[in-house]
């Protein structure tokens, strides 16, 4: 079992403009896929993965960044509203959907 994000990367924290939308799923990674949502074609079953845990994460990661780093707080926005996203791909995933074939869904 792996976690699906880890903290760094996946929040852009070296990127100086963060995507959204589509622009997600050609985000290349350092690890056994070169994009993020290839990862995915390893998942075989979303049991354990409880999307509805994560609806005020957004909020709460952006309160966090506001408070704890020199974010700017337009960029703790930004993160927060990547991380929507990406729960919103991840339930796209789950719901059966190819996400990867982002012209149907951005």
């Amino acid at each position: 079992m792996a976690p699906l994000f880890d903290t760094g990367n996946s929040l852009f924290y070296d990127y100086d403009v963060i995507p959204h939308g589509g622009n997600l799923l050609d985000i290349p990674v350092n690890s056994f896929s070169k994009r993020e949502a290839d990862q995915l074609h390893y998942v075989k079953s979303d049991a354990g993965v409880k999307l509805e845990r994560l609806v005020h994460f957004p909020e709460e990661a952006e309160a966090l960044l506001r408070e704890y780093t020199d974010m700017t707080d337009e960029r703790a926005a930004e993160t927060a509203r990547t991380i929507e996203e990406k729960i919103e791909y991840l339930n796209l995933f789950f719901q059966g959907k190819k996400i990867w074939k982002k012209e149907r869904y951005w």
